[in-house]
């Protein structure tokens, strides 16, 4: 199960997070009750999906979102591994991670 962390860097993070968050819910790509963070100019949405195949779903969503919307955002996909918090230190589980982070152009 795929975990996804969604990162905006952006004057309107925090919109722009509130914005991102009900399309996911809309298209029911991320199930209710996902984390979104917002301080200042940073914004986080985390969720788990249940299928795999969603991360390819989830980044060209968010691909059209940026081309329709919000075209000054660039986008960046970086998928890795982290371990399954955990107190058994013997544990190896991992999950996969997808980290897309987004912010405009021009910020910073």
């Amino acid at each position: 199960m795929p975990h996804f962390i969604i990162t905006l860097e952006a004057p309107n993070a925090p919109d722009l997070a509130e914005e991102l968050g009900q399309r996911l819910l809309i298209k029911k790509l991320a199930n209710e009750g996902f984390a979104v963070n917002a301080f200042e100019y940073h914004a986080t949405i985390e969720f788990s999906s249940v299928l795999k195949e969603f991360a390819d779903v989830i980044d060209s969503d968010i691909a059209d979102w940026i081309a329709y919307k919000h075209s000054t955002i660039k986008k960046r996909k970086l998928i890795g591994s982290r371990k399954k918090p955990s107190l058994d230190i013997s544990d190896q589980t991992s999950e996969e991670l997808v980290c897309i982070e987004l912010k405009p152009s021009k910020f910073r």
